[in-house]
C-alpha cells in the first residue's frame, strides 16, 4: 500500500511540474510573439559561426553565465552534489511505469 501511495504522490508531483513547465513555456512563446520574432528573423544564419567564435562575445557570455548562478542557502550541505549518490527510477520495486 505504501508503494501505491508513493507512486500516486509522485504522479501528482509530475503533473504539477508539467503544469509549471507549460506555464513557463507559454510565457516565453507569448513574449516571442509580442516581439514579433515569428515574423522577422533577427539572426543572420550566415554569420553564426563568426559571431559565436568572437573572443569578446565569448567573454561577455562567460560573464553573464557567471553572474547568473546563485546559491541562496545550502542548509543541508548538499552542494556540490555527489552524482554517485543520485538514483534514477522508481523506489517501488517491481513498479514499471507505463510508456507514453
Amino acid at each position: 500500500m505504501r508503494c501505491i501511495k508513493a507512486c500516486y504522490r509522485q504522479s501528482a508531483a509530475a503533473r504539477s511540474a508539467a503544469k509549471r513547465l507549460d506555464h513557463s513555456v507559454r510565457k516565453i512563446l507569448e513574449a516571442k510573439a509580442w516581439l514579433g520574432l515569428h515574423r522577422k528573423r533577427r539572426v543572420d544564419l550566415q554569420r553564426i559561426s563568426q559571431v559565436v567564435s568572437d573572443p569578446g562575445l565569448q567573454e561577455q557570455a562567460q560573464q553573464m553565465a557567471d553572474a547568473s548562478v546563485t546559491l541562496v542557502r545550502d542548509q543541508n550541505g548538499i552542494v556540490p552534489l555527489d552524482v554517485r549518490a543520485l538514483t534514477v527510477g522508481s523506489r517501488c520495486h517491481g513498479f514499471e511505469p507505463r510508456p507514453g
